[in-house]
């Protein structure tokens, strides 16, 4: 099985992304995280961690962009 298949706990993913687990819940039931609902233990396929947390990255902020300004 390639590891982009392999499949994550919330627990497992909260802990590779340094939050609670009911966050990573929250994610799922907001529809940004998708995952597989096995009667309410949800599982999260790595590539679409993988793909959410890419989805998120911002490199620089606004006081990077203030002080390129200058």
């Amino acid at each position: 099985m390639s590891d982009d298949l392999e499949l994550l706990t919330t627990e497992e993913v909260a802990e590779i992304v340094k939050v609670q687990a009911a966050t990573v819940r929250s994610w799922i039931n907001q529809g940004k995280l998708p995952a597989i609902d096995l009667d309410g233990s949800y599982r999260i396929y790595r590539q679409d961690l993988k793909e959410f947390l890419a989805q998120r990255y911002k490199r620089g902020g606004q006081a990077d962009k203030k002080k390129q300004e200058e």
